[in-house]
């Protein structure tokens, strides 16, 4: 009675007000100070949960506990143990350090700091931690894990791996019940498989059919293992995955760069397992000096090394002799060969044209125009070295100062040298203007794009 305390063993049983029970085998309690030290097989029951420790200490006036030497707290969702813990009975938050594990039906998650709201079921992150699934594994140092809704967030030095897929952004939103995902800001969604890397400030995942889209400065990375790396970027960015190939889609002013290939057109695709690439709407490709023109183009690849291009009408390669002076073959259909990423010979098919300028060692002195229906040409050292024609050509040669200016030039003959991308930094400029970094307003076929994925996930 002089100390105001108590101390008690056995079968102790603590009760405040008819909601808070506690106890365990050893109890101080100091009646001045309202403060409890209860020790061994300790038990903290709310309606909420139920706290597991052989250390507690509790403060009756501020209702907040704490443990030192790990505890466990269970409830309807989760197993939470930690070393170290607080319980504040009046915000219904627990806080927990020191060798942080939570288990639920969905994730394990390890941590060395985190907070927990036995109401809300929320899981608030507030340094390094990993959580792992059946399928996914998340790191983050910040954000919050909703139990109830499946729902995760993730705001710093944040990373997410889906079997063969990496994702990095400054925030990545999860919805594991709907399997979408959002990265906004630095985004990155990288593809281990096809070496394929997308950067964005917005990407949208769906994990049921396993595609993506990606806007705001949508770009895409190909490493090379021959450091010949695609850089391309375009309006908007699809990744489409199946059983047996991975799509890749590439919407308005797309614009890619390899050193040892360029191009431009306004849409794309390109399909991984035949490694061919389409290029519809305007395209042109820039390989060894040459600019190929069409109403569309495809190319073959063979890994990763230019082996075929096809130009299926209105087809059209160019290069540049001189100033003022282009090599040019025109035909309905084109293919073109490639050999250690060199243009070797051209195969035109139907309405040939040709006009090129011989030279006299390395003098310029005619021009040489001929019309044939269909034309083999092969190249040595970036020249005309060989011509094959396979029905009786029409042909002229006219010397340089027998021809006006205006006939040095076939029918719908265009130069586009300034659309060429020449650095992987150029692949952002449009029409002399750099692409803004800032968040633009989703397009009518980003709108479109997800409307069908919205309708795919209602099926």
């Amino acid at each position: 009675s002089k100390t105001n305390s108590i101390e008690a063993f056995g079968n102790i049983h603590i009760i405040q007000n008819d909601t808070l029970h506690m106890r365990g085998d050893k109890l101080y309690y100091d009646g001045k100070t309202r403060f409890a030290k209860i020790r061994e097989n300790v038990v903290l029951n709310d309606k909420k949960m139920t706290l597991s420790t052989d250390f507690l200490n509790y403060d009756a006036d501020t209702n907040v506990g704490y443990y030192q030497k790990f505890g466990t707290v269970k409830d309807s969702m989760n197993v939470l143990t930690s070393k170290v813990g607080q319980y504040y009975a009046n915000d219904h938050l627990l806080c927990f350090q020191d060798s942080v594990v939570v288990v639920n039906p969905d994730y394990t998650m390890t941590s060395d700091t985190l907070k927990y709201t036995t109401d809300s079921k929320i899981v608030h992150i507030t340094g390094p931690t990993n959580i792992v699934g059946e399928k996914d594994t998340l790191y983050t140092e910040l954000g919050w894990y909703n139990t109830i809704s499946k729902q995760v967030k993730l705001s710093k030095n944040n990373k997410a791996q889906r079997e063969t897929y990496f994702c990095f952004g400054d925030n990545i939103f999860i919805d594991n019940v709907k399997e979408t995902a959002v990265i906004r800001d630095n985004g990155i969604l990288k593809d281990s498989v096809n070496q394929l890397m997308i950067k964005a400030n917005l990407i949208q995942a769906y994990k049921k059919i396993e595609y993506a889209v990606a806007t705001q400065k949508a770009h895409l990375i190909q490493i090379d293992k021959q450091k010949d790396s695609l850089f391309l970027h375009a309006d908007t960015l699809s990744l489409k995955k199946d059983t047996s190939n991975t799509i890749l889609k590439a919407f308005h002013g797309v614009k890619f760069y390899k050193k040892s290939l360029q191009g431009s057109c306004d849409s794309m695709t390109y399909s991984m397992k035949d490694s061919m690439v389409y290029l519809n709407n305007n395209p042109i490709v820039w390989a060894n000096n040459n600019q190929i023109t069409g109403d569309t183009i495809r190319l073959e690849t063979k890994k990763g090394a230019l082996s075929k291009f096809y130009v299926d009408k209105n087809s059209m390669i160019v290069n540049q002799a001189e100033k003022d002076m282009f090599n040019q073959i025109k035909g309905r259909k084109m293919i073109g060969y490639f050999k250690n990423n060199l243009l070797d010979y051209l195969d035109v098919l139907g309405n040939g044209e040709l006009l090129y300028f011989p030279t006299d060692e390395n003098v310029i002195t005619a021009v040489n125009k001929t019309k044939c229906s269909d034309i083999r040409i092969k190249i040595v050292n970036r020249q005309l070295s060989e011509i094959r024609y396979s029905n009786k050509p029409d042909g002229t040669i006219y010397p340089l100062t027998k021809i006006e200016a205006e006939e040095l030039k076939l029918r719908d003959f265009r130069w586009e040298e300034n659309k060429q991308p020449k650095s992987k930094s150029d692949i952002f400029i449009k029409e002399g203007i750099i692409s803004e970094t800032k968040e633009e307003p989703i397009k009518e076929v980003v709108k479109e794009a997800i409307k069908k994925v919205t309708e795919e996930l209602k099926k």
